[in-house]
C-alpha cells in the first residue's frame, strides 16, 4: 500500500494506515511494517 501511495505522488507522512482483515476486523502489522511505519506515517490504527 506504502509503495503504491509513493508511486501516485503521495508522501508517508501525510499516510493514515489502518491494518484490517477480509472482515473488516483490525489485526496487528505484520513485523516488516512493525519496524518501519510507525513514526514514518502520520498515525497508526492496528488491533
Amino acid at each position: 500500500m506504502c509503495t503504491n501511495a509513493l508511486n501516485d505522488g503521495a508522501s508517508l507522512e501525510n499516510l493514515d494506515i489502518i491494518t484490517l482483515n477480509q472482515k473488516g476486523n483490525k489485526f496487528k502489522m505484520c513485523p516488516n511494517c512493525q519496524t518501519w511505519v510507525p513514526g514514518t506515517v502520520r498515525s497508526v490504527l492496528t488491533g
